[in-house]
């Protein structure tokens, strides 16, 4: 499948994480081989603040802090949104899309052990492609795992992949 441009689409309270006018919904089945998860969705109105393509910072609902890549290129982190570690191009591929750090031109992808890093290029394969989850979730296609803030009691540790659960650590929304 060809690439398409990604973005985000808001409309009023309504926000979707979408490709060329189509949602990525929260339907789908997870893992190796799922069944994809995209619907036909109006494209938002630009007078209505809706943003499609470029570059976005996705904060987290729990944290407040950012999604960002970190100087070596090799794990994902959470923190400041104001630069380009924190900026990711979406990318529509087969079953979701490709997360792009701007400033490392890393992809995000998920790993072994429920980690989450970045590395060179987007590969085709699932641990790469990620597509929306309920709660604004981020669930990729290698096991259906969500993009999570991971905690040692009350301190952030990190961040990993985790059975989506729709809970505050699991839901990044773009600014």
């Amino acid at each position: 499948m060809a690439e398409r441009a990604c973005g985000v689409g808001r409309f009023g309270a309504a926000q979707w994480w979408g490709c060329d006018g189509t949602a990525a919904t929260a339907g789908g089945t997870p893992g190796p081989g799922g069944s994809g998860g995209e619907a036909t969705a109006p494209a938002a109105p630009s007078a209505s603040g809706g943003t499609t393509g470029g570059y976005h910072a996705y904060r987290n609902a729990r944290t407040g802090t950012c999604l960002r890549a970190n100087s070596f290129g090799n794990a994902s982190a959470l923190g400041s949104c104001s630069d380009d570690a924190a900026l990711w191009s979406m990318t529509a591929v087969a079953g979701g899309f490709h997360l792009l750090n701007k400033g490392t031109a890393d992809c995000l992808q998920a790993g072994l052990l429920n980690t989450a890093a970045t590395g060179p290029g987007c590969s085709g394969s699932g641990a790469a492609t990620w597509y929306a989850a309920p709660g604004g979730g981020l669930a990729d296609r290698y096991d259906g795992n969500c993009l999570t803030v991971e905690y040692l009691g009350s301190a952030v540790v990190g961040i990993g992949t985790g059975r989506c659960d729709g809970s505050a650590a699991q839901s990044w929304q773009p600014q």
